[in-house]
């Protein structure tokens, strides 16, 4: 179990439950991933209890997090310290308000039916990339005869 000081602990994983109570009461939730982090629902989690985030430049970060409104979105660790100093400019309800507003379940729902709406309309093209991939393929594979409707 690392030791990093008096101040900060590492709590390994936790129940749901608990990590609302330890979000609630978090001056911030700091994000120094190091990959490109697809969506971050760690964050979300933290910002829909209220807490804000810094975090680096990096996978969906800036997508999420709106920066100076919800957090701050950095890229040096100097950055990162500098936004903890200035964490108490950050509105709290803002957080949440910007969780429900971009993350509830209504939402992401929507995003989601018009997303996947999309790629059916785009892939139901002949001219789709994959769709002559797809007749090719079978047509090199003898499995097209008399198959008019690929």
């Amino acid at each position: 179990k690392p030791h990093l000081n008096d101040q900060i602990q590492y709590l390994g994983f936790m129940d749901k439950n608990k990590i609302v109570k330890y979000f609630k009461g978090a001056k911030a939730f700091i994000m120094p991933i190091q990959w490109e982090e697809p969506f971050g629902l760690t964050m979300i989690e933290a910002m829909a209890c209220g807490t804000p985030v810094i975090g680096y430049r990096r996978g969906s970060v800036p997508e999420v997090v709106a920066h100076a409104k919800t957090g701050f979105v950095v890229d040096t660790m100097k950055e990162m310290v500098e936004a903890v100093g200035k964490i108490d400019k950050i509105d709290r309800y803002k957080c949440r308000e910007h969780v429900v507003e971009h993350f509830s379940i209504e939402v992401m729902t929507k995003g989601y039916e018009s997303a996947y709406k999309n790629v059916l309309k785009v892939t139901k093209r002949k001219n789709f990339p994959s769709s002559r991939l797809f007749r090719n393929s079978y047509k090199q594979l003898g499995m097209l005869k008399n198959k008019k409707w690929l």
